[in-house]
């Protein structure tokens, strides 16, 4: 099972994404792997320190070649997510293919090109804080706005109440998924 917790800067994806493996491996006695995006790869160690330099060019067009390139590596290498999908595993992943959607949105038609041959999680999930930033408010306006048009992306409004109830809430989904899955969706081959 391939889940992904999608939300921008400080929603607690990394928090949620933690306590969730955390509750898989104890409560349910399930391997999983914790993972994020950008990845730990060189590309991905580049493009986090693309991201955080103010002073650096970064088009949306360059950005989306960069992530869709840092994806592929991330899904397909030899140790990636869809070998430990296909291992059994359950992989939780912070950030994925909406990331790109929201950070990228200058070409939206570049990104879902790039990004049309990968999976799509069997769970995302927005977490969605109540945002005074106007930058950061604008871009949950679009997770948002996803949400609201993609059923898949489940949409968790992570300010009104606390950590533990929202962790509740996102076990409750990945529970229901859990019950339902099919087993040889990752018998997919590279595209």
């Amino acid at each position: 099972m391939f889940i992904v917790l999608e939300g921008i800067d400080n929603s607690g994806k990394s928090t949620h994404a933690k306590l969730l493996v955390e509750w898989l491996r104890k409560e349910l006695k399930k391997q999983v792997v914790l993972t994020a995006e950008p990845s730990k790869s060189r590309l991905g160690y580049y493009l986090r320190q693309l991201i955080e330099d103010p002073e650096g060019w970064k088009s949306d067009e360059f950005l989306a070649y960069l992530f869709a390139a840092n994806r592929y590596q991330h899904l397909y290498c030899p140790d990636g997510i869809i070998s430990q999908l296909k291992q059994g595993k359950i992989v939780v992943c912070d950030r994925y293919f909406y990331s790109s959607l929201v950070y990228q949105d200058g070409c939206l038609k570049l990104v879902r090109e790039l990004n049309k041959h990968f999976p799509l999680p069997d769970l995302s999930i927005y977490l969605e804080p109540n945002c005074q930033d106007r930058k950061l408010s604008c871009l949950a306006t679009r997770y948002r706005n996803l949400a609201e048009f993609n059923p898949d992306l489940s949409c968790l409004n992570t300010d009104t109440y606390s950590v533990e109830h929202n962790q509740a809430k996102i076990r409750r989904f990945v529970r229901q998924k859990l019950e339902c899955r099919s087993s040889d969706r990752y018998s997919l081959v590279a595209p």
